[in-house]
């Protein structure tokens, strides 16, 4: 339909502008959960998105699991202690090369307290 529009001999109006605007957020929205739905089948757990928790909650995880034969997927919480600063660690992706990797971030040193995770084992240990 936005093909057919750009034959028609007439000034650009607000509505195609809208139009336009339109398009290209539903394609942005269809693409990011194309996106996330692959890496979750791909990778078995990502971060949820803030539309699934409520404000006040601490971050939760999507996470696709096995029961009874069936695939599953359920939203769940890791949470953990930092045994460095005693405050909460988050799971946040990484960067560069690794930046589907989930990693165990502390609130109040994210960069410094640096743990891996094992979402079979529910366990990590330190990076850095």
């Amino acid at each position: 339909m936005g093909w057919l529009r750009l034959f028609e001999n007439r000034p650009l109006s607000t509505l195609d502008l809208a139009f336009v605007m339109f398009v290209v957020g539903i394609g942005w929205v269809t693409w990011d959960f194309i996106r996330t739905t692959w890496w979750l089948l791909a990778d078995r757990i990502i971060p949820a998105s803030e539309m699934l928790i409520s404000w006040g909650e601490p971050p939760a995880q999507l996470e696709s699991f096995k029961e009874s034969g069936t695939r599953l997927i359920g939203l769940v919480r890791y949470s953990a202690t930092c045994p460095e600063c005693a405050a909460a660690i988050e799971l946040r992706y990484g960067q560069a090369h690794q930046r589907r990797r989930l990693f165990g971030c502390c609130v109040e040193a994210p960069h410094e307290h640096v743990f891996t995770f094992d979402r079979v084992k529910r366990q990590g240990w330190r990076i850095h």
